[in-house]
C-alpha cells in the first residue's frame, strides 16, 4: 500500500508518508494516469519515478486496508427525514486522504461515538423538537412548554421556563445510555412505556406566576369583540414586539379604531406611565410621583369604552385640574405599548397587517396593486339580477349581507355590503350591493323609511292630506324655496315623521327584528295622531321663525332711519335665526330637537327689541358671548370624524352656549339646565383635553 498514490497535478503523485513520485516517461499511464494509481516498481534518480503503474479505485484500497485507516468526523448533527445522527466522514491512509465529507450514521460507525450521538439526538430531536412521528410524550411536552412560554411572552420576562439546557438534563437523566436515535427511541418506550419521558409543571416551572398577573393578557377583546383574538410577542428591540390583534376581515368595517389604543389591561399601566413621564416638564412635575398618579388614573378609567387618550385626559383633569392638550402627550410609542394589527380569513390565512387601521380599513376596501376587484360567477350572476327585481315588503333575508371582491390570484381584497335603495317610481326598493358599509348604512335608512311607509299607505295618505292643508299657507314659503316646491317639502316632513320612529328601534338598524317592531308600532299604534302632532310642531316653528325674521328686518329698518344701524348686530340676528331652524332641519333635527328650537326663536325677539333700543349693552354682551361662538367653530369641521364620546360632549357644551344666549339676552326665557360662564369655561376646557 506504500506504492500508492493520488494525483497532485499531471504526472505527480502523493504518496503515503509525505512521499511524493512521478509516473515514469516512458510508462503507458505517463500523462494518463487516474485519480489513485498503484507503482508496480520505482526508480530514484534526480526524482522518484514509477516505472511501472496502474490505476486503482479508492473504495477498493480502503476495503483492502481497513486496518490500517484512520476515521474521523465533523459536522454532527440530527437528519430530521432518518431520524438518525448523521455526521461527515474522512478516511486517511497514513495521512492520505482517500475520502471525505462522506454522510455516515455516526453512532453505527463507532461505539465510542454513542455519547456524543446521544447528546446531539437529546438537544436537537428532543429539546429543539425535530423529532419527526407520533409521539405521546413529547406532543404532551410541547403543549405543557408551549403553554407557560406564551404566558412568558405575555408577561414579558424570561425566568418562569427552565432553559434548554435544564430541559436537556431532564431528558439526559431518563433516557438509557443506548438511545441515540428515533429507532433506539421507539423500542425503549415500546418496551418500557413513555411516562417517564413526560413533564410536568413542576418540571419546568423556574417559579409559579400571579394567576391574577395572567388575567390581565386575555386571548380575546372583551365583548362584543371577542372574535378578534390576540396573541403576544415577547422580543424587545423587534417591529413584532407586544401584542397582535387578528382581525376577521368581515369585522374591519364594524370595529371601532380606538377600541385598539387600550391594548390590555396588563400592558395599560406601562403605557400611561409612558406617556406620563413623555409630558412636558411643566405638567409632568404636577404628577410625580408618577406610579401613585397612575394607579389612582387607572382607577377612574373605563376599559375599551372610548377614546384612551381622551378618557385619560378627562380623568387627569378631573383629578388634578391639568388641562393636557393633544399634541402635548408623546406621538412615538415603543412597539410593545402599540396594538399591532393583522386582518385574517375564516381559514386563518393573514391578508394584510401593520399598526395603523384607517390604512389596514382603506387597503381591506380597494387594493389598487392587486388590479380590478372581481365578484366570482355565482354571486356577480346574483348582482347582475338584482336591477330587475322591486321589493315591496321584507324579503331580503336569503340575500347574503356581503359579498367578497376578489383580486387576482383569487384572495378576497374586499366586501360588498348589502343595502336598500328607495325607487319611489316603482312603488318599491331596490337591492343593491354597495362598496362599503357606511354608504350601504346610510342608503338603507332612507330606503326602510320608504318601505315602511309603503307597510302604512293608507295612514300615510291621511298625513299627506292634513300636510298639504298644513303647507298652504305663508309660513311655509320659506322651507318650500330651500327643498324645491311644496311636494318635495311634503316628502321631507312625511320622511320626518318615519325617522321619529326610526329613532326608537335598535342598532343595527337594518334586520327583520327592527323592521317587524317598527311595522307593528306604526300599524297598531298611534301613527295618524303622533304625526299630526308632529306636523303641527313644524308649522309653529315656522310661524315662529317668519314672526321673528319679519320683526329683525322691521328694527333694521328702524335703526337705518334713526341712523343707529349696525351691520355686525343685525347681521348676527340672522345668523342665530338660521342656526336654531336652519333650512335643512328635517334632515338631522329629531322632535326633540324641534319642540326645543321654539324657546330658542322666543329669545330672538326680545334681544332683537333691546338692541334697538340699548344698542352698545347688546354689544357688550356680544362680545363677551363671541368667545364660545368660535369655539364651536373649531370642531365644526372635524365634528363627524370624532368619536361617538367626543360627538356627545360637542353636542352638550353647544346646548350650554345656546342655554347660556337665552341667560344673556333673554334671561326671562327660564334656561333649561344650570349654566354660567365658569361652567362653560370648565366644559370647554375638558373638551380640548379629550377631543
Amino acid at each position: 500500500f506504500r506504492q500508492c498514490g493520488r494525483k497532485k497535478k499531471g504526472s505527480l503523485y502523493q504518496g503515503l508518508s509525505n512521499r511524493e513520485f512521478n509516473v515514469f516517461p516512458g510508462s503507458y499511464l505517463h500523462g494518463r494516469g487516474g485519480a489513485w494509481i498503484m507503482g508496480g516498481s520505482f526508480i530514484e534518480t534526480s526524482r522518484l519515478f514509477a516505472l511501472s503503474a496502474a490505476n486503482i479505485e479508492p473504495d477498493w484500497l480502503e476495503k483492502s486496508c481497513t486496518e490500517l485507516c484512520s476515521y474521523s468526523w465533523s459536522n454532527v448533527r440530527y437528519h430530521k427525514k432518518s431520524g438518525r445522527v448523521m455526521a461527515d466522514e474522512t478516511v486517511a491512509l497514513q495521512g492520505l486522504i482517500i475520502a471525505s465529507s462522506r454522510m455516515v450514521n455516526f453512532p453505527r460507525r463507532n461505539k465510542k461515538n454513542i455519547p456524543a450521538a446521544r447528546q446531539v439526538f437529546i438537544s436537537e430531536a428532543l429539546v429543539e423538537q425535530q423529532l419527526s412521528g407520533r409521539f405521546r410524550f413529547l406532543m404532551k411536552n410541547l403543549t405543557l412548554l408551549r403553554k407557560w412560554q406564551e404566558n412568558e411572552h405575555k408577561l414579558r420576562r424570561r425566568d418562569i421556563v427552565i432553559d434548554e439546557a435544564a430541559l436537556f438534563d431532564f431528558y439526559d437523566a431518563r433516557l438509557p445510555a443506548d438511545i441515540y436515535d428515533r429507532s433506539s427511541l421507539r423500542s425503549y418506550i415500546k418496551r418500557q412505556g413513555d411516562s417517564e419521558l413526560c413533564l410536568a409543571e413542576a418540571d419546568i416551572l423556574q417559579r409559579l406566576p400571579d394567576e391574577k398577573s395572567l388575567l390581565d393578557f386575555p386571548p380575546h377583546l372583551p365583548d362584543p369583540h371577542q372574535s378578534i383574538s390576540l396573541t403576544y410577542h415577547f422580543e424587545p428591540g423587534t417591529a413584532e414586539d407586544g401584542v397582535t390583534a387578528s382581525i376577521p376581515e368581515h369585522l374591519i368595517e364594524t370595529t371601532p379604531p380606538e377600541l385598539f389604543d387600550w391594548l390590555v389591561p396588563g400592558l395599560i399601566g406601562e403605557k400611561t406611565t409612558f406617556l406620563i413621564k413623555g409630558l412636558p416638564k411643566r405638567l409632568r412635575k404636577q404628577l410625580i410621583p408618577v406610579s401613585d398618579t397612575v394607579a389612582l388614573l387607572l382607577d377612574s378609567l373605563d376599559m375599551y369604552r372610548g377614546n384612551f387618550l381622551q378618557q385619560l385626559s378627562a380623568a387627569i383633569f378631573k383629578r388634578h385640574k391639568i388641562n393636557i392638550r393633544r399634541e402635548e402627550w408623546p406621538q412615538s410609542l415603543p412597539p410593545h405599548l402599540i396594538m399591532h394589527l393583522q386582518v385574517v380569513d375564516s381559514s386563518g390565512k393573514v391578508l394584510m397587517k401593520g399598526d395603523d387601521f384607517s390604512a389596514l380599513l382603506s387597503q381591506s376596501r380597494s387594493n389598487p396593486e392587486d388590479g380590478p376587484l372581481l365578484l366570482n360567477p355565482r354571486d356577480q350572476a346574483l348582482v347582475d339580477s338584482l336591477p330587475n327585481r322591486i321589493f315591496s315588503s321584507w324579503d331580503f333575508n336569503s340575500y347574503p349581507e356581503r359579498i367578497p371582491t376578489h383580486a387576482s390570484g383569487g384572495m378576497i381584497g374586499g366586501y360588498l355590503f348589502r343595502g336598500i335603495k328607495p325607487v319611489p317610481e316603482k312603488m318599491g326598493v331596490m337591492l343593491h350591493y354597495f362598496p362599503n358599509k357606511e354608504e350601504a348604512d346610510s342608503t338603507s335608512r332612507a330606503g326602510l323609511s320608504f318601505l315602511l311607509r309603503q307597510q302604512c299607505k293608507e295612514k300615510f295618505k291621511q298625513l299627506e292630506k292634513y300636510c298639504k292643508v298644513a303647507l298652504s299657507g305663508p309660513s311655509a314659503l320659506w322651507l318650500t324655496k330651500f327643498t324645491g316646491g311644496s311636494a318635495h317639502t311634503r316628502e321631507a316632513i312625511l320622511n320626518f315623521i318615519v325617522e321619529s320612529f326610526m329613532r326608537d328601534a335598535s342598532q343595527p338598524l337594518f334586520t327583520q327584528e327592527n323592521y317587524d317592531f317598527l311595522v307593528s308600532r306604526m300599524e297598531h299604534g298611534n301613527l295618524v295622531d303622533a304625526g299630526r302632532t308632529i306636523i303641527d310642531t313644524i308649522l309653529s316653528r315656522l310661524r315662529q321663525r317668519r314672526e321673528t325674521a319679519d320683526l329683525i328686518d322691521k328694527y333694521e329698518q328702524l335703526a337705518k332711519q334713526s341712523r343707529s344701524y349696525d351691520e355686525t348686530l343685525y347681521n348676527d340676528l340672522y345668523f342665530q335665526l338660521e342656526a336654531i331652524l336652519p333650512a335643512d332641519f328635517l334632515d338631522h333635527f329629531s322632535v326633540a330637537d324641534l319642540e326645543g328650537s321654539g324657546r330658542h326663536l322666543k329669545s330672538l325677539p326680545i334681544r332683537c327689541e333691546r338692541a334697538y333700543h340699548n344698542p352698545h349693552k347688546d354689544l357688550e354682551k356680544r362680545q363677551k358671548f363671541i368667545i364660545y361662538q368660535h369655539n364651536l367653530e373649531r370642531f365644526k369641521e372635524k365634528f363627524r370624524e370624532l368619536s361617538p364620546d367626543c360627538q356627545a360632549k360637542i353636542d352638550n357644551y353647544k346646548q350650554m352656549v345656546a342655554e347660556l344666549r337665552i341667560s344673556l339676552f333673554a334671561p326671562e326665557i327660564k334656561t333649561l339646565i344650570s349654566v354660567s360662564e365658569k361652567k362653560l369655561a370648565r366644559a370647554w376646557e375638558e373638551l380640548i383635553s379629550e377631543c
